[in-house]
């Protein structure tokens, strides 16, 4: 079976799917309760720019 890794932490795990990638659970929990103006917050917005979109664009 072939390994699902979160497009965020890069972790195996289990969670959300979002254009067939993976966002685990921990990651969703911390993006849900992250302040907007966060560090983090601007890195998750990052990350799915980067994984999400540009698959959608390639």
């Amino acid at each position: 079976m072939k390994e699902v890794r979160c497009i965020i932490c890069e972790k195996e795990g289990y969670g959300i799917i979002i254009r067939g990638m993976l966002i685990c659970n921990n990651c969703e929990e911390k993006v849900i309760t992250c302040d907007v103006n966060s560090d983090f917050y601007e890195f998750y917005k990052n990350k799915l720019k980067e994984k999400i979109y540009k698959k959608k664009l390639g």
